[in-house]
């Protein structure tokens, strides 16, 4: 997490995909009312509604990046025979999920629920 500084916001990096960095003269202090539980508490929460288990199975080709990252605090993850992985978690709203599921393309395939999968 840091300072991005050219929208000024604070935002979330992967470590392992920043290819360089330098170390400015100037610090970036957190704004006092700053909450880091309430600012990740709901990886998909910008939309509300009512909550729902979700299954994903991610092909063997993209397990590995699937699995690098916590996408949700309630998810699990577990590995099938044939390298590919199934992703579980509770959230509330699909809609948000869908339009993340659809940027896996033919490499993801949603299981629960029907209106997901769907």
């Amino acid at each position: 997490m840091g300072h991005y500084h050219l929208l000024d916001q604070i935002e979330i990096f992967k470590v392992d995909r920043i290819h360089s960095a330098e170390r400015l003269p100037r610090p970036f202090q957190l704004p006092e009312e700053f909450d880091l539980g309430e600012y990740m508490r709901d990886a998909w929460g910008v939309v509300w509604g009512e909550p729902h288990e979700v299954s994903i199975r991610f092909a063997p080709s993209i397990c590995h990046f699937v699995k690098e990252s916590i996408w949700h605090p309630s998810q699990t993850c577990a590995d099938n025979p044939d390298g590919s992985a199934i992703l579980h978690f509770k959230v509330e709203d699909l809609t948000e999920i869908a339009a993340w599921l659809m940027g896996f393309g033919g490499e993801a395939e949603a299981l629960e629920p029907a209106g997901l999968r769907a």
